[in-house]
């Protein structure tokens, strides 16, 4: 039975936040963020290059449209495998990166608190499941979302929402199951929901930057395993 933080030790994101991007940029998940940046690159890479050589010339362009609609359309298939590697960086560094997360998360707490309070390994299955669960649901709702961005950047609210709901789910769940079961990791992640959802919208905005959203699950990653520690109290070492 775990031992949970009382109110007087509830954790602060403004504190695990940067700690956990200490994490990702040179600190102990520094060489898996350049392998999960690379394997991402080249996954999109090879996306976008099989959309030039397979997709883009079955695009059925009618002889009889003017010439200036066939130049917009030759403009818009060429642009298209791009764009869908903007709507596809998200998901694809997720699911990359989950599937890493049980060895993120390991360094993670011995880097926090030594072998004191170190989780059980998770199939790795378990984390590639949780990146695709996660990119099944949130390219669906992304695209729905894309249209209201120009209304004010309410779709972009959204977007953030919804990422920082399924992030927060997802993540959480993770670095709790490594300590105990569904049911514990469950009530665990009610009990503080507003918490674990402040990390999942920190998580929600990193993704969001260009670039920088490749290494979103690997901060994740380090930010829910440093948040449950936290909430297990003291019996979790240092943050």
């Amino acid at each position: 039975m775990s031992v949970t933080a009382s109110p007087e030790q509830r954790p602060e994101l403004g504190r695990l936040v940067p700690r956990a991007l200490a994490d990702v940029f040179g600190g102990t998940l520094s060489g898996i963020a350049t392998l999960a940046i690379l394997a991402a690159l080249v996954l999109l890479g090879g996306a976008i290059a099989a959309a030039i050589i397979w997709l883009v010339p079955m695009a059925p362009i009618p002889a009889d449209w003017p010439v200036w609609g066939r130049g917009a359309a030759e403009i818009a298939l060429s642009v298209a495998p791009f764009l869908m590697a903007l709507l596809l960086i998200a998901p694809v560094s997720m699911v990359v990166g989950a599937t890493l997360f049980d060895v993120a998360a390991e360094r993670v707490e011995r880097a926090a608190g030594g072998t004191a309070g170190m989780g059980k390994g998770l199939d790795p299955v378990r984390g590639l499941v949780t990146g695709l669960r996660f990119a099944a649901v949130s390219v669906p709702l992304t695209l729905l979302s894309l249209p209201l961005i120009f209304f004010g950047g309410i779709g972009l609210v959204l977007i953030v929402l919804i990422n920082a709901f399924l992030f927060s789910r997802e993540y959480f769940s993770l670095a709790a199951l490594r300590h105990g079961g569904w049911e514990e990791a469950r009530a665990l992640r009610r009990r503080h929901g507003g918490l674990v959802f402040g990390a999942g919208a920190a998580m929600a905005l990193v993704a969001i930057i260009p670039l920088v959203q490749l290494v979103t699950p690997l901060f994740g990653c380090a930010l829910m395993v440093r948040l449950h520690r936290a909430l297990r109290g003291p019996a979790s070492a240092s943050l």
